[in-house]
């Protein structure tokens, strides 16, 4: 086993390390926890990475271990292969004789290890682990000899997995690209290719079908209004609360985690949420999404939402359409504000969308529902090849480490 009783403390195999940064370190480059990938150790930074950072940073060296312990569930560490700076949630390890850095870091990213790490947190929101508990963890460590041949292992197979990881991933880029490819013609060209055409009057959206009509939002809005604010927290029982996580990345409300609050019937009314609203973030990082209410519960929105009704169009189609790239593209054109931008009802209410007649909008919508949802369900199906492939991964980690004979296995890999 991995974790034993028997074996040798991990302070007693490394060492922490916690030198801070000062002005002259400010060149080297910075790692914060959002620059590891969980499970993976692959570091998420470019040539732009920031070399000012608030707060104090600690330094590491080459072949120093980096362990996460915010939240440690998200298994985020890596062995450095250069110097820099990083956050202070980060343990900085420097290894004895006794052990391989990079057999460290597979070993303390296994699935043993970050069970009994994340079994000592502390802090409900923000839970850490701390190195006295870290540090007195005892696993059985084999010869340097035995480590590489662990670590050769390793590097071989998970590179591969990566690999294979990858060549799904940009499956999935080209699969979303072309569902925005198809969604942008048929909402700015609709769907038969000799239709007469017009000049739009708009710069960059060019002709569109002589029977549509081109509007701004405003012209079919009913009703806007922005959310619910309220400090009193949430309760067991009341009324549902719609948040930004709530929406998900195909349109859709749900109701099955929303929280509860406490509100009075004016306030009930005023803020209640019904079929066919859309809810749109109006800041944060995924400011400009939405998505639309079908099948409501009893239930408002939250003060980050803008509730839009909307009059004389289907909603199905204008989903489409708000999905755009034009449509997006002119949005988020017209924001101002830095770090702190947020969408107001006058900038979605500004924006142009082109409508077909009602019956056209509902053929336009059956159609691109049905090429949506093809396309949609080969992306869910590559997304669960990549958990697969990820699960895979770490139980081939969690095995090596624990002293699994490496040559049980093969050379297949999930597909």
């Amino acid at each position: 086993m991995l974790v034993n009783q028997d074996g040798k403390k991990i302070k007693y195999l490394s060492t922490l390390i916690n030198q801070k940064a000062n002005d002259a370190d400010n060149h080297k480059i910075y790692i914060g926890l959002e620059n590891v990938e969980p499970k993976t150790s692959r570091l998420l930074i470019n040539e732009n990475a920031p070399t000012e950072v608030d707060g104090q940073s600690n330094l590491f060296y080459k072949h120093n271990v980096l362990f996460g312990k915010l939240r440690p569930y998200l298994a985020k560490g890596f062995t450095a292969d250069f110097e820099g700076r990083c956050s202070g949630e980060f343990l900085v390890l420097q290894t004895s004789d006794k052990i391989s850095p990079v057999f460290l870091n597979y070993l303390m990213l296994s699935d043993h290890f970050i069970d009994d790490v994340n079994s000592s947190t502390y802090g409900a929101k923000m839970p850490r682990a701390s190195w006295d508990y870290i540090g007195n963890i005892k696993v059985d460590v084999p010869t340097i000899e035995i480590q590489k041949s662990i670590v050769d292992f390793l590097n071989k197979r998970t590179h591969n997995i990566d690999l294979l990881i990858s060549k799904k991933q940009k499956l999935i880029d080209l699969l979303q690209e072309k569902r925005q490819a198809i969604i942008d013609e048929v909402v700015t060209k609709g769907l038969d290719p000799n239709a007469p055409m017009k000049d739009s009057g708009i710069e960059g959206l060019g002709t569109v079908p002589a029977k549509w009509e081109v509007k701004i939002i405003k012209r079919i809005t009913h009703e806007h209004k922005q959310g619910y604010y309220g400090s009193d927290g949430y309760v067991d029982e009341g009324i549902k609360l719609a948040r930004i996580t709530d929406i998900d990345d195909r349109y859709n409300v749900s109701f099955e985690n929303m929280p509860f609050v406490n509100l009075n019937k004016k306030e009930e009314k005023a803020f209640k949420i019904d079929e066919g609203d859309f809810l749109f973030v109006r800041s944060g990082a995924t400011i400009g999404k939405f998505g639309i209410v079908r099948n409501p519960e009893k239930s408002v929105f939250a003060s980050y939402l803008i509730r839009f009704k909307f009059k004389n169009v289907n909603t199905e189609f204008l989903k489409y359409a708000l999905s755009s790239s034009y449509f997006r593209n002119n949005l988020f054109s017209t924001l101002h504000g830095g770090a702190n931008t947020n969408i107001n009802a006058e900038n979605i209410k500004e924006q142009i969308v082109c409508l077909p007649p009602i019956d056209e909008q509902r053929i336009i919508n059956a159609n691109l529902d049905e090429t949506c949802n093809k396309l949609n369900k080969l992306i869910d199906l590559t997304e669960k090849q990549i958990v697969k492939l990820i699960e895979y991964r770490q139980s081939l980690i969690s095995e090596a480490v624990t002293g699994i004979d490496v040559i049980q296995y093969g050379e297949e890999v999930v597909q």
